[in-house]
């Protein structure tokens, strides 16, 4: 019935159905409603590193129109250096939908923005460099001063897992009579 009657106003008003379209997929896309996901899911409010970090994030997500757990987790990650941030895509492929391992040994990379990608390429599909797969290992990427935000990108990465606990309330036992 519903789809009957979106298509007898699509073919009577087809500039109207397509800009209440636009306007849905906008309303879908707000930050607000990726907001509304990280509250449904129990989560605590995302650590950013800077505002420059949130920005960024925020605009990867609109510009993918993917807010999944692989995708948030990736831009969260690459986000978080400036570096990466330059040179996003150098590291991943917006036309594809996937990662580009060869931006690894670009000359822009430093020692933490390599890290960041190795984390980020972890977190998007569990890429890890073949031949050098111990540089992907939490001792190798965790010893730096972006240690805090790369525990946020795992929290992103498995909402499921991460859920804020709430404690178990106990209930006074009843008096015997």
């Amino acid at each position: 019935m519903i789809q009957n009657l979106n298509m007898k106003y699509e073919r009577k008003m087809p500039d109207l159905v397509s800009k209440m379209k636009r306007i849905v997929e906008t309303l879908f896309w707000s930050h607000t409603s990726i907001h509304y996901f990280e509250r449904r899911m129990h989560m605590k409010p995302i650590l950013f590193r800077d505002s420059e970090q949130e920005a960024f994030y925020y605009r990867m997500l609109d510009e993918c129109r993917n807010a999944d757990g692989y995708h948030r987790a990736l831009f969260y990650t690459l986000g978080i250096s400036k570096d990466t941030r330059g040179h996003i895509h150098d590291v991943f492929d917006f036309s594809n939908g996937g990662i580009k391992p060869e931006g690894l040994s670009a000359p822009w990379q430093t020692g933490s923005s390599v890290r960041t990608c190795r984390l980020a390429f972890n977190l998007w599909n569990g890429w890890s460099q073949a031949g050098a797969e111990r540089y992907s290992t939490p001792h190798e990427l965790f010893d730096c001063g972006f240690a805090p935000y790369f525990v946020e990108a795992i929290r992103l990465r498995y909402p499921e897992y991460c859920k804020v606990q709430f404690p178990p309330v106990k209930f006074k036992a009843e008096r015997s009579r």
